[in-house]
């Protein structure tokens, strides 16, 4: 089984920072990179704990915002067969 990962917002005192050697490989969201007024780089991502930890430790700041379970849950996964299924009844249900 695969290790939990959290969404995260990563923040950092300039840009050269948040994109320094403990980020790279991680699951960063690079459409997600801004930089503030004052030169804050912030960017969003989707990692385990290990890699959040290993974040911090370099002494940048992570904002953990929720488990990707979460966000997943809400959504309804069904195989082909099924979908197909469905479909073929709801299309019977219009023609009637």
């Amino acid at each position: 089984m695969s290790e939990p990962r959290y969404f995260i917002k990563l923040t950092a005192p300039d840009r050269q920072r948040l994109l320094s050697p403990a980020a790279s490989g991680m699951d960063l969201f690079s459409h997600t990179l801004t930089v503030g007024k004052k030169g804050e780089a912030t960017i969003d991502g989707l990692l385990t704990i290990r890699e959040i930890e290993a974040l911090v430790k370099a002494g940048l700041s992570v904002t953990v915002l929720e488990e990707d379970k979460k966000r997943f849950h809400s959504q309804r996964f069904i195989g082909f067969e099924q979908w197909r299924t469905e479909i073929e009844e709801e299309l019977g249900k219009i023609r009637d």
